[in-house]
């Protein structure tokens, strides 16, 4: 899945009912002091391959466009039904929470904001977690319909980039690094 010199896959996940399915974030973008900081690219987005990695498809129905800003995009499959996911979108315009109930063919915008890495709750794909850009944690048990902030230990202040984790041998306990 290469795009060009300034873009790399940020995150990979295999459909876990499916092993020919992968799911690639690509982003494209550099971080030089001649381009302030910021650039992105036109091959930031969602890839899907349905042939175990050998072709891929970029999705893009329903989710930000490169002219709205598309950078950064996180996703998470829900492990009792794969055609679920949920996608992040860092976009200028059009950034948010988008969800898919067709195995990514077509997204919907759920909540709109700034948002990082999401999780589903194993068993439930009614049950998805997310973290803000400023460290607040948020879950949704109604498939994003409505969302509530969690507490419980975490830091007051901001913490950046909140990574969360829910394993299936403990699916009440949510990990936040």
């Amino acid at each position: 899945l290469y795009k060009d010199e300034n873009t790399g896959a940020i995150q990979v996940t295999i459909d876990p009912k499916n092993p020919n399915i992968i799911y690639a974030d690509m982003w494209a973008g550099r971080q030089g002091p001649w381009e302030n900081g910021a650039w992105d690219g036109k091959e930031s987005g969602l890839y899907k391959s349905t042939d175990g990695g050998t072709s891929w498809k970029k999705i893009t129905k329903g989710l930000p466009t490169i002219e709205q800003g598309l950078a950064r995009i996180g996703f998470c499959i829900a492990p009792s039904d794969p055609n679920r996911l949920y996608a992040t979108a860092d976009a200028r315009e059009a950034g948010g929470i988008y969800r898919s109930d067709d195995a990514g063919v077509s997204f919907t915008m759920v909540q709109a904001g700034s948002f990082k890495d999401m999780e589903f709750k194993p068993g439930d794909p009614t049950v998805v977690y997310t973290s803000t850009g400023s460290g607040t944690i948020r879950r949704s048990t109604n498939t994003g319909d409505t969302w509530t902030n969690l507490s419980g230990g975490l830091p007051t202040t901001s913490l950046g980039r909140v990574a969360l984790a829910v394993t299936p041998a403990n699916p009440e306990y949510l990990y936040a690094l």
